[in-house]
């Protein structure tokens, strides 16, 4: 949460600016794929598939860093992947809400 913003006066009335993180991932056969987008400055970033483990440390790390309030992922997944967005929901101090949109949604067009 950001207050205030740039080119404001502090004669203005403060008002209250949320900005969120949305991270889409996709792990398929070891390799994973993800981008996310930041509301803060409209900016799209995005990591090419890569190779990961099963325990999916580089998407630890990469949602670590990034510290994403939406995850957005697709109904067919590899178990890693479920097993790691379940750990997430059990850590207290971090809880993502996590969007899972049908496997037809992250074909190719």
């Amino acid at each position: 949460m950001v207050y205030g913003g740039p080119g404001r006066n502090e004669d203005e009335e403060e008002e209250t600016d949320i900005y969120v993180i949305l991270l889409s991932v996709l792990v398929h056969h070891g390799q994973v794929g993800l981008c996310f987008y930041d509301s803060e400055d409209s900016s799209l970033h995005y990591m090419a598939d890569t190779p990961d483990n099963h325990d999916l440390h580089l998407l630890a790390r990469v949602i670590q860093e990034v510290k994403p309030q939406v995850i957005i992922t697709s109904a067919k997944q590899e178990r890693c992947l479920t097993r790691y967005l379940q750990s997430l929901g059990s850590n207290q101090h971090y809880k993502p809400e996590v969007v899972t949109y049908p496997y037809a949604d992250f074909g190719l067009e």
